[in-house]
């Protein structure tokens, strides 16, 4: 692994990290930050034509075709590994989002006021329903291993499980 140092206003002191194969390709840049709301990216600008591009130094790495996208297994996008990226679609690089609550669970109170914790995935443009779950730590716990169960099951090596 090598580093490539990053300039910018985000980017003093920073580094993205490349595959030692990739460092002298990637070194040939000079490489920015830029700050998405939840990580940062290294990219350059390229001149051609007259017309300015962005170009990001994952994609880059990965030869990543125009219709696709690159998903950063560990949501660190100056992770720049090969290990750590794979190409997918728009709809592959969600499922690998970071949410701070756990993920496919949800608060519900029913009609006649009992409480519980809702479990349901987001497959294919439709909210699938997984089970209703005490309204206790346990029961969304419960919720959250129901959750886990069906996104690896849809997902596979997308799923993006909650640390229970």
């Amino acid at each position: 692994m090598k580093e490539i140092k990053l300039g910018g206003k985000h980017g003093v002191g920073r580094v993205a990290l490349v595959d030692n194969e990739d460092f002298k390709k990637v070194n040939k840049f000079k490489w920015y930050v830029r700050k998405d709301r939840k990580t940062s990216y290294a990219i350059r600008i390229k001149y051609a034509n007259g017309k300015k591009t962005k170009i990001s130094m994952h994609r880059f790495i990965m030869n990543t075709p125009r219709r696709l996208e690159v998903d950063h297994k560990d949501s660190n996008g100056l992770n720049n590994q090969k290990d750590n990226m794979r190409n997918c679609t728009h709809a592959q690089n969600m499922m690998n989002m970071n949410k701070e609550k756990m993920k496919g669970v949800t608060f519900k109170k029913s009609y006649n006021k009992y409480v519980y914790w809702c479990a349901q995935i987001f497959v294919n443009g439709h909210n699938k329903h997984l089970g209703l779950f005490p309204y206790t730590n346990e029961g969304k716990i419960l919720a959250a291993k129901a959750y886990d169960s069906a996104s690896r099951e849809y997902f596979g090596e997308f799923a993006n499980l909650n640390n229970n």
